[in-house]
């Protein structure tokens, strides 16, 4: 409005210059005389319009030194800026996540340190406006960080103690010993790191931890799974007969709760007699435990309605071959095999047979068969002559098929040879298809 204000003026003296000039003219007035009046109108106006415009440039100058510097930022450009400040953002709260979450040693203290180099590469964006910094500033941040340091790591401590105390699959005081001083060794490097309260946590309560965490007897079928998940996620590998030696439990029991294992994605599916992966790690499983236990119990609420409704069968089943001998329960296992989709089943002669009663095979794998109807539990000679009469007869696979049990020295045997053995739950399984 001042603007206008003075270019009127401005226009004003120059008419009423002009005005007078005519005026003066036509009165007979010389022409220089004509200038000088002129002059007297005009030079107001132009000495006004320079200030004007000398103002108006002055302000334009200090408008556009009131915008925010960026000269101080990775990028010129503002709205660049508020982008990488987000990305800052997102990447700084899902470390946070990890850092509250993890058991993983190595993975919590590189996480911590990233977090640290993050909310420094935020202060420099702390001035800007409009930047999405809700609560905290980055500088309030890094304080709260530095000072809270021993306090995540106390909790680090015991969280991460409590992941690996559940992985002791043996209650006794030297498994348990071993266990701490594992998780120890796995702490070394980052011991500088500690004040004096957490070295001392580390050294009584978490010790306390692993010496007082007791696995619950493994009886029911959810419990013998969540142990053989603490197994194989310990040796990094799976199989059946590595449960059955750990677990003590027979084939039937330890191949169901290895399919429970693969059906809720923790294994990987079986291919040939290999041992077979492990697709989690300890990290994953305990931050998504509840997750797990639940598809465990759902797996096995299955399994057992299906189990009662063969249950009645199964007395009528084993009175078919407890009172068989040799030869005939040989027979027997012939039927078995057919039942459940093996081919070409041999039987080798009854003297001399070098380990190997029977032979088939399935899905173009070569099986050697040993039977043993007996009153006691089958012993390690019988996985010795399995596997031995296996390479005469050229087969791919060798197993030791009972009516009984199997004793402990015969499935560590047999996990070293890789010869299955297939237990009275197993035979009970296969003999439903006949």
């Amino acid at each position: 409005m001042k603007r206008i204000v003075q270019y009127c003026v401005s226009a004003i003296l120059l008419f009423l210059g002009l005005c007078v000039i005519i005026n003066e003219i036509d009165n007979g007035i010389s022409f220089v005389d004509s200038i000088i009046a002129l002059a007297f109108f005009v030079l107001p106006s132009v000495i006004l319009f320079i200030s004007t415009r000398k103002e108006s440039s002055r302000s334009k100058k200090s408008k556009k030194e009131e915008k925010p510097s960026l000269d101080s930022l990775p990028s010129p450009d503002y709205y660049s800026a508020q982008i990488s400040a987000v990305d800052l953002i997102t990447k700084l709260l899902e470390n946070v996540e990890i850092v509250n979450s993890t058991i993983d040693v190595d993975k919590y203290f590189s996480t911590y340190d990233e977090c640290f180099v993050l909310i420094n590469d935020l202060i420099p964006y702390e001035q800007m406006q409009k930047l999405p910094f809700k609560g905290d500033k980055p500088s309030s941040m890094l304080k709260s960080f530095t000072e809270k340091k021993q306090a995540s790591l106390h909790y680090f401590l015991e969280r991460s103690a409590k992941a690996y105390a559940s992985l002791v699959f043996d209650d006794s005081t030297c498994e348990k010993q071993n266990a701490y001083e594992s998780f120890c060794q796995l702490l070394r490097p980052y011991y500088s790191r500690f004040d004096a309260e957490n070295q001392a946590f580390l050294e009584n309560e978490c010790k306390e931890i692993f010496y007082s965490f007791s696995m619950d007897d493994a009886t029911d079928n959810e419990a013998i799974a969540k142990k053989a998940i603490n197994i194989v996620l310990t040796c990094q590998v799976a199989s059946t007969t590595m449960l059955q030696r750990k677990l003590r439990l027979g084939y039937a029991r330890a191949a169901r709760t290895m399919d429970c294992l693969e059906e809720i994605g923790i294994v990987e599916p079986a291919e040939g007699s290999a041992p077979r992966k492990v697709l989690i790690s300890k990290d994953e499983y305990f931050c998504n435990r509840t997750y797990y236990e639940d598809l465990i119990k759902e797996y096995y609420s299955v399994f057992e309605k299906t189990t009662e409704e063969t249950s009645a069968s199964e007395s009528q089943i084993t009175k078919g071959f407890d009172d068989l001998d040799g030869y005939e329960f040989e027979s027997y296992c012939c039927k078995v095999l057919a039942a459940n989709n093996y081919s070409n089943i041999e039987q080798t002669k009854l003297s001399g047979d070098d380990g190997i009663d029977i032979i088939a095979e399935k899905e173009g794998i070569r099986y050697g068969f040993q039977c043993k109807c007996y009153s006691s539990p089958v012993g390690i000679k019988a996985v010795q002559e399995a596997f031995t009469g296996a390479k005469m007869y050229n087969c791919d696979v060798a197993v030791v098929i009972t009516n009984n049990r199997f004793t402990q020295q015969a499935i560590h045997a047999a996990e070293q040879t890789r010869v299955r053995l297939w237990d009275r739950s197993k035979l009970i399984e296969m003999a439903t298809k006949v």
